[in-house]
């Protein structure tokens, strides 16, 4: 019955759960999650995903993704996703624009990190100015980019570990 309840409190626009005190969060805080799928369907194409918490509890998302063609010229097309969910999120606060920035970018190999922070970080960076000067967003926000490894090889151990 309490599963049923949550399901249809989300459906009506409710936030069935979310969190109170989180660091940063005393000023409006976005938590963004981008990711790459290669190779999906019948034609090898490329997925970008987008995922942004719209809401100050994180309960709330706004997802959006592109489908590009295996022979597209890289960088992948963050900048135009990005813009949105920037609206997307000064729409559901109003107009209240993020202060702070927390992007995660997944599945990036060792190779690839280079190029993937000169390539997206400036694509975020263009997308944050184009909305300032077209007057949509109020100040420019902090902004913290982290890369999620694909494969991760450090091992830990305690101190006093057996053999």
């Amino acid at each position: 019955m309490k599963n049923l309840m949550i399901q249809i409190s989300g459906k009506l626009g409710h936030t069935p759960w979310g969190f109170k005190h989180l660091p940063l969060m005393k000023s409006p805080t976005m938590i963004i999650g981008i990711d790459v799928c290669k190779k999906v369907g019948k034609n090898d194409r490329t997925v970008v995903c987008l995922v942004s918490s719209i809401d100050k509890h994180i309960g709330k998302f706004y997802s959006d993704y592109e489908s590009i063609g295996e022979n597209q010229e890289l960088p992948l097309p963050i900048e135009k996703m990005f813009k949105k969910a920037i609206m997307e999120f000064e729409q559901k606060n109003s107009n209240a624009s993020p202060k702070n920035l927390i992007i995660y970018r997944d599945a990036v190999s060792e190779g690839q990190a280079e190029e993937t922070l000169n390539t997206e970080v400036s694509q975020i960076k263009s997308a944050i100015s184009s909305l300032m000067n077209s007057g949509d967003l109020s100040s420019e926000p902090q902004v913290l980019f982290m890369l999620a490894n694909k494969r991760i090889e450090q091992r830990f151990w305690t101190e006093n570990r057996q053999k």
